[in-house]
């Protein structure tokens, strides 16, 4: 069943996270259906970063490159 629309960004926050903390780790130990789902997964973060990308810059940079 999905995310609830009241609870879904919260919920996929903590999914998303999970998956960041394991991102680096050796791709060939997971099996072949979790490696395509992370190439997957890449290429969606890929297109929300696209999508959101001057907010995501507004938000987070100061017309800088580095965090505040």
């Amino acid at each position: 069943m999905g995310n609830m629309a009241y609870c879904m960004f919260h919920n996929t926050l903590q999914d998303l996270q999970d998956c960041y903390n394991v991102i680096d780790d050796d791709p060939d130990k997971l099996s072949e259906s979790e490696r395509t789902a992370r190439k997957r997964l890449i290429e969606i973060c890929c297109n929300i970063a696209d999508l959101c990308g001057d907010e995501c810059f507004n938000t987070y940079f100061d017309g800088r490159i580095g965090f505040y």
